[in-house]
């Protein structure tokens, strides 16, 4: 039996293609954001830091600012992965996206562990995993409540 690709194959194809490039994309973000040395990184996020007392008053701390930065980017890694796997697989894959999150997290911390004045710091881990489960949780709600709508328009059109 010969099968032929279709237009519709090939479409898939490459938005499954692009959906694991941006993991890719996001994955260097987070390795060159970790690649700066313990200065750099103070100084951007100082900068960050400024521009919102600037905006929104001194509501939020520097530490507080880092570990939120740990979490948001590590929740982007997650949400896109997710995506990734759904659409490779056809259905949400929360373990593999958790795991791939999680693997990331660990050699990313321990790649600081290298980086002048950075470190290696298991908390980081584990805010970085907070990110990353909430995250999933948020696609695992809208995935069920995409498929929720579709099972009540194919309810209504059955009826």
């Amino acid at each position: 039996m010969i099968h032929r690709i279709t237009n519709n194959t090939k479409l898939r194809i490459g938005i499954i293609v692009f959906s694991w490039f941006l993991v890719f994309v996001c994955m260097v973000a987070i390795f060159r954001l970790s690649s700066q040395s313990g200065e750099e990184s103070k100084e951007l996020s100082e900068d960050i830091l400024s521009k919102i007392v600037n905006a929104i008053g001194n509501i939020i701390g520097h530490n507080t600012l880092r570990k939120a930065a740990h979490a948001a980017e590590y929740f982007i890694l997650a949400v896109l992965s997710f995506n990734a796997f759904t659409l490779s697989f056809l259905k949400p894959r929360p373990v593999c996206t958790y795991l791939l999150c999680f693997a990331y997290s660990l050699t990313d911390e321990i790649h600081q562990y290298f980086v002048p004045g950075r470190a290696c710091r298991v908390f980081d881990i584990f805010v970085d995993s907070l990110g990353s489960v909430t995250a999933i949780l948020m696609c695992l709600l809208f995935a069920s409540l995409v498929y929720k709508k579709r099972r009540r328009k194919t309810n209504e059109g059955v009826q």
